[in-house]
Formats: C-alpha cells, sequence, structure tokens
C-alpha cells in the first residue's frame, strides 16, 4: 500500500504541474519488475538454471533500470512532453 501511495503521489504532483497522466506508466513498471522477481524467485525454488539469454531477458527488469528510468523521466518537470 505504501508503493502504490508514493506511485499516486508522484502522478499527483506531475498531472498538477505538467497536465500529464504517468501513473499508469510507473505502475507498469513497478508490476514488471515483480514480474521479473516472480520470474527469478520461479527459478530457484524449482532449482531451475536458466540459459544466458533467458537470464538477461530478465535480468535487464530486474535490476530496476527501467523503474528508476522511468521515475528520473517523469521528474523532469517541464521538460514533458504530451506525444502528437
Amino acid at each position: 500500500m505504501a508503493l502504490d501511495n508514493t506511485v499516486n503521489e508522484m502522478g499527483y504532483e506531475v498531472l498538477k504541474n505538467n497536465n500529464l497522466d504517468v501513473v499508469p506508466y510507473l505502475q507498469k513498471s513497478w508490476g514488471d519488475l515483480c514480474k521479473a522477481f516472480l520470474v527469478e524467485a520461479t527459478w530457484y525454488y524449482n532449482g531451475y538454471i536458466p540459459t544466458l539469454e533467458e537470464y538477461t531477458n530478465n535480468a535487464w527488469i530486474s535490476i530496476a533500470g527501467p523503474v528508476v528510468s522511468i521515475h528520473a523521466y517523469c521528474q523532469l518537470g517541464d521538460k514533458l512532453q504530451k506525444k502528437h
């Protein structure tokens, strides 16, 4: 609940200052991160050793890069623009 509240607060600030609704993008990035963690947990508990390709396809999300990037991008303030 704390994470959801934080994401909504950040989204509200962007909406208030830039008239852009970024909450769906923030929520999707967190959902993708949780799914990546679940994949890694499933591998671990099943004793599965993924191939390098499987691991890297999941790891680029599980290192939280996309989450950090989307949050940083949304905090750019006046530099955000709607795509036409």
